[in-house]
């Protein structure tokens, strides 16, 4: 899960989200308590709903690898590493990656757990 902001999180001209589960997005989008978190929605069928969200149901490392955008900040909220395509969202190349895409005073934000202890 990886979304990426221009502009503040609330003040955004535009966003951008990925997720590799259609599934997830729309029960995010129809406001479903329960669904999975994730994507900045935040449950919050208003955002997820948003016109300036676009949704992008991929997996974000290849994602990254195809884009030329550079974003303000960045919400990264990482699913468990239990197998080898989530493994490599915790890797020093995905974030060798991502610096290319964060602008010189952007940020980025990451919520994951220990590819240790999953």
């Amino acid at each position: 899960m990886c979304s990426v902001w221009t502009g503040g999180a609330s003040t955004a001209a535009a966003a951008n989200t990925t997720d590799v589960s259609a599934k997830a997005v729309a029960a995010a989008r129809a406001g479903q308590r329960g669904s999975r978190r994730g994507g900045g929605f935040s449950n919050s069928r208003a955002r997820a709903n948003s016109p300036r969200l676009t949704v992008h149901n991929a997996d974000a490392f290849p994602w990254l690898e195809q884009s030329r955008d550079v974003y303000d900040a960045v919400i990264i909220d990482f699913p468990d590493p239990t197998n080898f395509s989530l493994g490599k969202l915790y890797t020093t190349a995905f974030y060798r990656l991502l610096k290319k895409h964060v602008a010189p005073h952007g940020l980025v934000v990451v919520q994951s757990t220990s590819p240790l202890f999953a």
